[in-house]
C-alpha cells in the first residue's frame, strides 16, 4: 500500500487529492480534468505501479497490478451515484483480468 500511496503521489498535479477508500481501494479527485486526461493519468500510474516492486508479508518481492475505474460527475447525481459509478468501473476493470483501466459510461 505503502508503494502504490507514493507512486500516486508523485503522478497528481498540485490541484488534486488521494484519499484512502476501503482496505486496498483510493479515491483520486482530479478537478477540472477531462475523462481523456484523468485516462491518460490513471494509464501512468497504472504502469508506474508495475516498475515499483513491493514487498509481501514474508519480505518477498513482488510485482503488483492495479484496476481503475474512472467516472466523471454528471450534472444533478449526488455524490454516492458518482462514487458508486466509478466502484462498478473498478469492478469492471477486476473483471476483465485487472490491471487495466475502464472509464464509466
Amino acid at each position: 500500500m505503502q508503494t502504490l500511496a507514493k507512486v500516486i503521489g508523485q503522478c497528481l498535479r498540485r490541484t488534486d487529492s488521494a484519499y484512502r477508500y476501503g482496505g486496498e481501494e483510493f479515491v483520486l479527485i482530479l478537478p477540472e480534468a477531462e475523462i481523456g486526461a484523468a485516462r491518460m493519468l490513471a494509464e501512468r500510474l497504472r504502469k508506474d505501479s508495475l516498475m515499483k516492486p513491493c514487498r509481501s508479508d514474508k519480505d518477498q518481492e513482488i510485482r503488483c497490478t492495479v484496476s481503475i475505474g474512472l467516472a466523471t460527475y454528471q450534472s444533478g447525481e449526488t455524490e454516492s451515484q458518482f462514487i458508486r459509478r466509478a466502484d462498478e468501473a473498478n469492478y469492471e476493470a477486476k473483471r476483465r483480468g485487472k490491471n487495466c483501466v475502464v472509464a464509466a459510461p
